[in-house]
């Protein structure tokens, strides 16, 4: 079974996405990426730059190379004033003091996250 479940899944993003939101056992932990959302940003907002949620990055990649992450997995080994890059992006998504200016200085044009960020609920 778990061997069809991964050939089902691995058939296509969206088989994948799917499968995740149908038969994770972490989908109450966080949420599962949306590909219908990454559809619709891929198509409608090409070359503009996404604040996305740090677990969908590699997700989103492998979807549309050409997106203009803000964030992905690799990324937390850049380092920014001396500290790592995932302050950075865990400052803006927590909405903490000053995170306008965040999202000015890194010209952030949409913001893809789940809706119990305190960012969106900001």
């Amino acid at each position: 079974r778990n061997l069809a479940d991964i050939k089902s899944g691995y058939s296509s993003l969206q088989s994948l996405s799917q499968s995740l939101q149908t038969s994770s056992p972490n989908k109450s932990l966080y949420v599962i990426w949306p590909y219908k959302a990454n559809e619709f940003l891929s198509k409608n907002l090409d070359g503009r730059r996404i604040l996305n949620d740090d677990k969908w990055g590699g997700f989103m990649v492998l979807y549309d190379p050409g997106q203009k992450l803000f964030y992905w997995g690799a990324m937390d080994n850049f380092i920014v004033d001396g500290k790592s890059f995932a302050y950075e992006y865990l400052d803006l998504i927590q909405a903490q003091p000053g995170f306008e200016q965040k999202l000015q200085k890194y010209r952030i044009d949409a913001v893809f996250l789940p809706p119990n960020y305190p960012l969106v609920l900001s």
